[in-house]
């Protein structure tokens, strides 16, 4: 859509799952993955780390003429990894440890982008977004890592928002969605969001023009990718999480309050019947393709 709109598109891709084969490349007029680890951190992975990502993106922008528009997607794969430097790897040595330095290398590797956008004279012309695809789950709902549930702790993301004018720091503590994003870049650009597209534009609240409310979310796994994952589908309305276990011959309910149980360790599809009730049929609504 950007790019019909006159934006130059580029892209910078470190996963698998979304290589060009897949289709995901439409619309990027310059679309890469890549090549080799990168220097500081030796291990046997293919996808490259954060420096090469970086490297990549200063090229690009190098290149790119200040007075076009342009979108630059970047995705990084080493929190996914827990892979970072040894200079980074002060949180402790288990899982978690290695997590959160994950995150400090590229909490830099955005300091270092952000500064070169600034010296391009890009950054104060530039929406900035940060976001993940999912979360990481350390113990649970006894799991570990992720693609095992669609419970919160695998689906709870960051997403931080740079304007490119100046407004009040705000934080919209009400559930938005990813599919959310598409629509607020848009309206940001000027560019009208094709029918089909789902989600609607965080801008009303980010300028603190709309009353937070909590937006419907839906995931499914349908595909056990590990012994232990569940194939499930769930949907959340902020306060009630409610999930559909596909395992076994027949599905399996789960009813979460996540104002009093944010965890999600307390089942109560047998005490809330009609809350369980009334988010089933909106999952089916959603399963069937409906609102």
């Amino acid at each position: 859509v950007l790019h019909d709109a006159g934006y130059r598109t580029y892209a910078v891709q470190t996963n698998g799952w979304l290589h060009p084969s897949f289709g995901l490349d439409q619309g990027f007029e310059h679309y890469s993955f890549p090549q080799g680890g990168g220097s500081r951190v030796h291990d046997p992975s293919v996808w490259a780390h954060a420096d090469r990502v970086y490297e990549e993106a200063e090229r690009l922008l190098t290149a790119h003429d200040p007075k076009e528009p342009f979108l630059l997607y970047l995705h990084f794969m080493d929190v996914h990894q827990y892979a970072a430097p040894p200079e980074y790897q002060r949180f402790g040595s288990d899982a978690r440890g290695a997590y959160l330095a994950a995150v400090r290398w590229v909490d830099d590797v955005l300091a270092r982008l952000r500064r070169l956008l600034a010296q391009r004279g890009l950054l104060d012309r530039s929406v900035l977004v940060l976001a993940s695809d999912h979360a990481e789950a350390f113990g649970e709902n006894g799991v570990m890592g992720h693609a095992r549930n669609v419970l919160t702790s695998e689906l709870r993301v960051p997403l931080v928002v740079r304007l490119p004018f100046p407004t009040p720091p705000i934080r919209v503590t009400s559930q938005v969605r990813n599919l959310d994003l598409a629509p607020t870049l848009l309206e940001l650009a000027g560019v009208d969001a094709p029918p089909g597209f789902e989600g609607r534009s965080l801008l009303p609240l980010a300028l603190a023009e709309e009353t937070p409310t909590d937006r419907e979310s839906f995931a499914a796994l349908g595909e056990r990718l590990f012994p232990d994952a569940r194939v499930q589908h769930s949907l959340s309305d902020g306060s009630w999480t409610y999930a559909r276990n596909f395992d076994g011959a027949a599905p399996r309910e789960l009813l979460f309050d996540r104002r009093v149980d944010p965890g999600e360790n307390v089942d109560l599809v047998a005490m809330e019947p009609e809350t369980a009730r009334r988010l089933r049929e909106r999952l089916a609504a959603h399963d069937a393709g409906g609102s």
